[in-house]
């Protein structure tokens, strides 16, 4: 197994998710999504921007380990989402529940 095929398989598993959903939230067979984390195929470009996207974390550690494996290029009410779980796009209640919670966190209120 090759290192980008660890650090995908690492990205999937801190989010307890199983390959078969992986390759669902991807949009790839599951075969092939197990092809890529085995490291017998791999990934596309457009593979890894789908796998970062899916488990928040960055293109950059994906293909080298370097970096924060966290990912300030995704925008921040994609990874605020997933990290609540919530759905997107939220509605403007939310959002806004979002923001008065981050507010008072801060101290800001």
């Amino acid at each position: 197994m090759n290192n980008i095929a660890r650090r995908i398989k690492q990205a999937r598993r801190v989010r307890y998710d199983t390959a078969t959903k992986a390759a669902e939230k991807i949009g790839l067979n599951p075969n092939t999504y197990r092809s890529i984390e085995n490291g017998t195929r791999a990934p596309s470009r457009d593979m890894i921007v789908a796998i970062a996207k899916a488990y928040s974390v960055s293109i950059e550690w994906l293909l080298t380990g370097q970096g924060d494996p966290d990912n300030a290029a995704i925008p921040g009410e994609t990874r605020i989402a997933f990290t609540l779980n919530l759905s997107l796009p939220l509605s403007p209640e939310e959002a806004d529940i979002l923001i008065m919670l981050a507010d008072t966190m801060r101290g800001d209120r």
